[in-house]
């Protein structure tokens, strides 16, 4: 009875399940970052190109 005690135990134990969960969805998170490497860096330089320029534009009367 002792094993059959502990299997109804175990199975009904979900304590690990939210660590697999947030394992899961880092791999997912990074493997989408992997695959979309390119199209972000591209992504992230026009963005700051446009931040640049922003800045050029608010901060040239100051001189």
């Amino acid at each position: 009875m002792l094993a059959k005690e502990r299997w109804e135990e175990a199975k009904d134990d979900n304590r690990g399940i939210a660590v697999i969960e947030i394992i899961l969805i880092l791999v997912i998170v990074l493997g989408l970052i992997i695959i979309f490497r390119k199209n972000l860096k591209e992504m992230i330089d026009e963005i700051f190109l446009k931040i640049r320029g922003s800045q050029r534009q608010i901060t040239a009367p100051l001189h």
